[in-house]
């Protein structure tokens, strides 16, 4: 969930402290995308 979510949180704000775009390969995009989607199923079913 939220715990999961604090690594890319901070790479955004490192990000915009550093002025310097920290563009993700489009493959590890997608894996995150993938990974949260499921996460949230998995929290979704949990209930």
């Amino acid at each position: 969930g939220l715990k999961d979510g604090l690594p890319v949180a901070a790479a955004e704000i490192k990000e915009k402290m550093t002025g310097r775009t920290f563009k993700l390969p489009r493959w590890k995009e997608a894996i995150l995308k993938f990974d949260r989607k499921r996460r949230e199923r998995a929290l979704i079913a949990k209930r």
